[in-house]
């Protein structure tokens, strides 16, 4: 039995990829998920897997175990495993210890009793034991306390999955490497690679969401990559290990690589980072991860960027914004993330465009409704992804004729206070030739069930609604309010956002004391009507 971790909200990855390995009995728990099968799949799963931070093998079984209630029971339940069969006596290891309880107070003493128990066995059973080695074990053991029970597993990864070996140089808040491909694979990216989409990050700092974009499109595990920069797996001195296994799983990945790196083209990847330093560090870690010829990069910040022309079609912006921490960084990322929708549009229509912030309230100003938002955890930091649309030029230019009301869009209560405002502006016509002034009224509450007054600032229109009468329905004079807006916007062709528009709300309790809003703009005629 074997299990695999990975960060929290990934887990349906996790178990995808385990799938496509045919895993057998895969159980989700949070952060992590449970399967059996032959000793391929969890060599497989260390070599292909993009979301998983460790495999481990299970040395026990949790529902067969005495409760550890006092620490000598947690010394019998390890010493009771046949650590002999894993490993030598001349080998070294590291215990990482979770959790606690009224017997075991901290993880240090409970790593400590983890140790005592098994080199006390390996000195009882082979005559030698082996030694501690935090920093570089050979073999890592992991135990986890919960509800009572211990579960005792070796670590088949050794380091953390997501270290593929390329990224030496990174900012202050990198992506995990692992974190970033599940965002991409949330995206559906392979599937868009496949097809040929492309794929700019204009805010690309160190180059991991590029890096392992580029990864996928050209079929490169993350574990070969791994191994090419020398990482060390926690199997190489199990005495489980099988290597001609491993070889013939490797050799399978090099094939998929080779076969992949003839079939993509460059020119479908490009980054962009104002910080030179950072544009240097991305381009350092593209070379280690055997993708530089398929990523271009350019300095540029986010409001001057420009797509490159070589790239035509459809594809995909995403981009890791900061978040901001303190109150003066918010305020100033607000416009960053304006002029990330801003530049989207008017660089990348007919395109998606992601984003993936810690900061919800950052994403509003963006001012675009998303079609999706799927949630993940950044560490301990709850972030969410933005998916949006981005219009092309024809769609924009069909939504903005959406905008305008025709006359078949009114409705009878509607057209009338249309024909009502014509007939008005008819008979202002001769008196607006020779009025020294561009602001007066042309409708005043002229059909009483339709009560606001229609005002014309130098060619700018003001609706201003009259309080409704108590006896009238919310909802009613909602709507009547909405039908005088469409007879104004098709009488003077406007879009409805266009108009102006005061209204009398009805507040209740402590609605009457809000705030409705933190800017407004003022516009009065030359005749200084307001």
């Amino acid at each position: 039995m074997f299990s695999a971790t990975c960060p929290k909200g990934l887990e349906d990855l996790l178990v995808r990829e385990l799938e496509l390995l045919a895993a057998e009995s895969v159980q989700v728990t949070i952060g992590a998920v449970y399967f059996s099968g032959p000793l391929s799949v969890a060599y497989g799963l260390c070599i292909w897997s993009r979301v998983a931070n460790r495999v481990l093998l299970l040395l026990n079984d949790i529902a067969e175990s005495p409760p550890i209630a006092t620490e000598l029971a947690l010394y019998s339940a390890v010493a009771a495993i046949p650590w002999e069969a894993h490993m030598t006596g001349d080998a070294t290891f590291a215990v990482d210890f979770i959790g606690t309880n009224k017997a075991i107070t901290n993880t240090q003493y409970g790593a400590v009793r983890v140790k005592d128990a098994i080199v006390d066995r390996m000195r009882t059973k082979v005559g030698r034991r082996p030694d501690v080695d935090k920093a570089q074990p050979q073999l890592r053991i992991q135990a986890r306390l919960a509800k009572g029970q211990i579960q005792l597993a070796l670590d088949l990864s050794g380091g953390s999955l997501h270290q593929r070996g390329y990224r030496l140089e990174q900012g202050a808040a990198p992506l995990k490497e692992n974190l970033a491909a599940g965002i991409l694979l949330r995206l559906g990216w392979p599937e868009m690679a496949r097809s040929g989409a492309c794929l700019i990050d204009p805010m690309c700092g160190s180059g991991t969401l590029l890096i392992e974009a580029a990864m996928m499109a050209c079929d490169l595990a993350p574990g070969l990559l791994r191994t090419r920069n020398g990482g060390n797996w926690g199997f190489t001195h199990w005495l489980g290990d099988k290597p001609e296994l491993w070889r013939e799983l490797m050799v399978d990945a090099e094939s998929r690589a080779e076969a992949g790196a003839r079939q993509i083209e460059g020119g479908r990847f490009w980054g962009a980072d104002q910080h030179v330093r950072m544009l240097q560090y991305a381009k350092a870690n593209a070379a280690r991860a055997g993708v530089a010829g398929l990523i271009g990069f350019t300095q540029s910040d986010i409001q001057r960027f420009e797509k490159p022309d070589s790239m035509t079609g459809t594809g995909l912006m995403l981009c890791n914004p900061p978040y901001g921490e303190r109150l003066g960084e918010i305020e100033e990322l607000k416009g960053t993330y304006l002029a990330l929708a801003d530049m989207s549009k008017r660089q990348c229509p007919g395109w998606l465009l992601a984003v993936f912030t810690g900061n919800p309230e950052l994403a509003k100003e963006m001012r675009l409704r998303p079609k999706r938002v799927n949630k993940f955890f950044n560490g301990p930091l709850p972030c969410e992804l933005y998916l949006y649309e981005l219009l092309s030029v024809e769609q924009a230019t069909l939504r903005r004729d959406r905008d305008f009301v025709r006359e078949e869009d009114l409705s009878e209560g509607a057209l009338m206070v249309a024909n009502r405002i014509k007939k008005n502006l008819r008979k202002l016509a001769p008196w607006v030739k020779t009025a020294d002034t561009n602001a007066y009224r042309v409708y005043d509450a002229d059909l009483p069930e339709y009560a606001a007054a229609v005002d014309l600032y130098d060619g700018r229109v003001h609706v201003q609604e009259y309080a409704a009468p108590k006896t009238i329905p919310e909802e009613v004079a909602q709507r009547r309010l909405r039908e005088l807006l469409s007879a104004v916007a098709y009488v003077f062709a406007i879009s409805q956002k266009s108009v102006a528009v005061k209204t009398r709300q009805r507040n209740k309790g402590a609605q009457q004391y809000e705030k409705l809003d933190e800017s407004g703009e003022f516009f009065c005629g030359p005749g200084g009507a307001g």
